[in-house]
């Protein structure tokens, strides 16, 4: 079963990762409002969009996927002081928010390198489907904080729709794919970590 890697591994440019994290306890939120959700999704944009392409990503109460693409690594700030800096500002505004303190999501976010197209594949099925998965919705289309609509819209997207269909090969492929159940081997330590 793949390990998750922490901040000492290297990212390499055109690569595949999977970037995930969680809030600090089972107990906790990231996301308790719908603004919250739009206030990640901006502050992912401003601090990590200059390191990756999404290709999926989901958001759902507590916790956060993305399927990404490392466009370059040498890059004034590194990819974890990003992350670093969208955490801070995200937890700032949620603890004056819910009036808490402390630190919000667990200590490092977790990333693995995607090595197979099988292991991409199931990601972008697994990732897609977690609200699903977490009885949020009944319908992958209605889960607003997912990529998953994207795909089935004519609106610009940060995510690469077109990449990713074309992995699939073609979208009514893409669709039924998700509708599938099972989960390959790849993937187990998501379904445990997080």
């Amino acid at each position: 079963m793949p390990t998750p890697y922490y901040q000492n591994t290297p990212w390499v440019a055109g690569e595949f990762y999977h970037f995930f994290n969680r809030a600090n306890s089972q107990t906790d939120k990231l996301f308790y409002q719908e603004r919250n959700y739009r206030y990640f999704l901006r502050l992912w944009t401003d601090y990590m969009d200059r390191h990756f392409d999404v290709w999926s990503y989901c958001l759902i109460p507590n916790h956060f996927h993305f399927l990404v693409r490392v466009r370059e690594v040498d890059l004034p700030f590194s990819i974890i002081e990003s992350w670093r800096r969208l955490a801070i500002s995200y937890t700032q505004a949620i603890n004056k928010q819910e009036h808490r303190r402390g630190s919000l999501f667990q200590e490092h976010p977790k990333y693995l390198l995607v090595s197979t197209d099988a292991h991409l594949m199931g990601l972008v099925r697994y990732i897609h489907n977690n609200p699903l998965h977490h009885g949020l919705t009944e319908q992958l289309e209605t889960w607003r904080y997912s990529s998953y609509p994207a795909f089935f819209s004519s609106a610009p997207s940060r995510v690469k729709c077109a990449e990713v269909i074309a992995l699939f090969g073609g979208i009514a492929a893409f669709k039924a794919f998700h509708q599938q159940n099972d989960f390959t081997q790849d993937i187990n330590y998501c379904l445990i970590d997080v």
